[in-house]
């Protein structure tokens, strides 16, 4: 079974995730959670856009050396998620996102 990476949403932290996180652990679970830039006390690594919290999640899969994940993602991260697998395809295993949404 893939490891599970757990996206925030917009102006959120890793830490909204939490009890998620621990939930899905207590099953046994390999379960991952990661700060966009910007948020969580993590300074912008470039512009605030897909592109860049798309770019922090492929940095986080490299530091962890994670090659694949399913992931869930809570509104934007659930966004992130779309977009992380149209253009890694190979890094993403299934998405659940929960109140994502898609026309910003």
């Amino acid at each position: 079974m893939l490891p599970v990476l757990l996206l925030h949403g917009a102006l959120g932290s890793r830490s909204q995730l939490h009890p998620l996180k621990f939930a899905l652990r207590a099953r046994g679970l390999e379960v991952y959670s990661m700060d966009f830039s910007g948020h969580g006390g993590i300074p912008f690594d470039h512009t605030f856009g897909i592109e860049t919290f798309s770019g922090d999640v492929v940095r986080h899969l490299e530091k962890e050396g994670l090659e694949r994940v399913h992931i869930f993602g809570y509104s934007m991260g659930g966004y992130v998620a779309v977009w992380l697998a149209h253009q890694h395809t190979q890094r993403v295993g299934k998405i659940v996102t929960l109140g994502t949404k898609f026309d910003w």
